[in-house]
């Protein structure tokens, strides 16, 4: 599975489990930067920025100001920016987790949500 399938089938899952919550939760279009130079330029321009993570669910909970998630498949490696990214967002109070299937990711927001 690639890290677009994931994310797809996550927010799909996502959106049936939670619809009341689906304008919460958005996809940061980060990816753009492998698959289309200028748009990537573009979206630069107009505040993309490497390294942030693929999704942001706006919902303070359990002491959080809301949840960071990047996909990776299995053997995906974070780089050193989204290294820095979640060491940022841990510090400014939000929860950052990395997930590598669709049942991590449904553990991840269950257990944040509830």
């Amino acid at each position: 599975m690639t890290e677009h399938q994931l994310q797809a089938a996550c927010f799909q899952l996502f959106r049936m489990k939670y619809p009341s919550l689906a304008m919460n939760y958005y996809a940061i279009p980060n990816g753009i930067w492998s698959k289309n130079i200028m748009a990537a330029l573009k979206c630069k321009k107009e505040g993309l920025t490497k390294g942030v993570a693929d999704s942001f669910l706006m919902r303070a909970k359990n002491g959080f100001n809301g949840l960071y998630i990047e996909f990776k498949t299995k053997k995906g490696r974070l780089t050193q920016e989204q290294r820095n990214f979640i060491a940022t967002a841990t510090r400014e109070g939000y929860k950052a987790e990395v997930v590598r299937s669709i049942d991590e990711f449904m553990k991840t927001v269950d257990e944040y949500l509830k």
